[in-house]
């Protein structure tokens, strides 16, 4: 391609897109225009509103009488002041939950958000466009917004932000039919349908390529596997696997069963050599040996320990004869002096730290079952290999 010819291409395609964006410009003008004079600006429609603090909430259905020949304007709009920060709840899925919401179709045409206004004041708007092919009684449900004050919290004195829902009323319109000879709902519910025609199935000529090709395509899936495990050495022993799976060939692998103190001995090890408390995570420490030890007992007595709270698991303890009373004040020293890290924010230095580590280990020693040192194997599929925890 020559210099000139690339010029003279690339001159086109700018010619081109220039022309396109100018005449999307002009549709869009000419329907913002037309769509603005459908609306009498005298007419303000039919508003519910609400009032709660800095916030004013209203949802606005225009014209006042609005038909089936002509679109109509569904409003939400909020007023508040810019210290507060405000969500509109989706007002399309409360839409879907009414009786006729498919007796009209909705579509949204604008959307602002905290958009400023008069007297320093912000607008959250969503407009929608609505065109109804029913005529009838229609009620909107509420409008709903979710905001927070941020200068209501600093009077109060409070770091944490509470969230205040505003809602209005239910709007409820009568949309009238301006079109000549229309049918009243007993002649619509008179209305027969006529039988389904059956027509006879037909055959297209060419029905035979299908199982050609069906054949071909297994043959060049075959071909294909096997001159990537000819090339390709793990995938060659994906596709030994994968038959010995289909097959149910190949020796069964056993299952060792680590007893619930191995397990705990090794994640507390595991944890003070990552030596979190130097580096300054003082909280991921507690939080890592209290879930150890929760595991443990979960693992050594059946007991959901991690799903439950200190005071229902000491509560649990005390009722079940397998936890000493010793054992359970051991239990409850450890679990509080976690809770007082993981809750109130206290900072214990590295002794501490250590005693805990050691509280710890000496519960795994003293509660595990002497018995069950040993590991049990258990069959199971070939090629693969797991360790369950006791």
């Amino acid at each position: 391609m020559t210099l000139r010819r690339a010029r003279l291409i690339s001159y086109a395609l700018r010619v081109a897109v220039s022309s396109t964006l100018l005449l999307g410009l002009c549709l869009a003008g000419c329907s913002e225009k037309a769509s603005s004079e459908k609306f009498d600006p005298a007419d303000k429609g039919i508003t519910v509103d609400a009032k709660e603090g800095p916030v004013t909430l209203s949802l606005t259905l225009s014209p006042t009488k609005p038909d089936t020949s002509a679109p109509s304007r569904l409003t939400i709009e909020a007023i508040a002041d810019a210290s507060v920060t405000l969500t509109l709840a989706n007002y399309i899925l409360a839409l879907r939950e009414t009786d006729t919401y498919y007796d009209y179709r909705i579509k949204l045409r604008r959307q602002e958000t905290a958009a400023p206004v008069a007297d320093g004041k912000l607008r959250w708007l969503m407009e929608y466009d609505l065109a109804f092919t029913l005529a009838g009684d229609y009620e909107f449900p509420p409008a709903s917004v979710t905001f927070e004050d941020a200068t209501i919290e600093r009077l109060a004195h409070s770091s944490s932000r509470e969230s205040t829902t505003l809602e209005t009323e239910s709007l409820a319109v009568t949309v009238v039919d301006t079109i000549d000879n229309v049918m009243s709902p007993e002649e619509l519910a008179s209305i027969q349908t006529l039988s389904p025609v059956e027509l006879a199935p037909t055959w297209s000529r060419w029905w035979w390529l299908g199982p050609l090709l069906a054949v071909a395509g297994l043959i060049a899936l075959a071909l294909f596997l096997y001159l990537v495990g000819k090339i390709f050495p793990p995938a060659r022993r994906l596709l030994s696997w994968l038959r010995r799976r289909v097959t149910g060939d190949g020796q069964a692998a056993p299952v060792v069963i680590i007893p619930a103190h191995i397990w705990a001995r090794r994640a507390l090890a595991a944890l003070v050599s990552e030596d979190l408390l130097a580096r300054g995570m003082v909280q991921p420490f507690y939080y890592r040996i209290s879930d150890v030890m929760r595991g443990y007992i979960e693992r050594r007595f059946d007991l959901q320990a991690p799903d439950m709270t200190t005071e229902e698991f000491l509560t649990t303890a005390g009722d079940d004869p397998r936890f000493p009373s010793a054992t359970t004040t051991q239990l409850e020293t450890f679990l509080q002096a976690c809770d007082l890290v993981k809750y109130a924010r206290m900072q214990p230095d590295q002794a501490q730290a250590d005693q805990l580590v050691q509280a710890a280990e000496n519960f795994v020693e003293t509660t595990y079952q002497r018995e069950s040192t040993v590991s049990h194997v258990q069959p199971r599929a070939a090629g693969t290999e797991e360790e369950v925890a006791a």
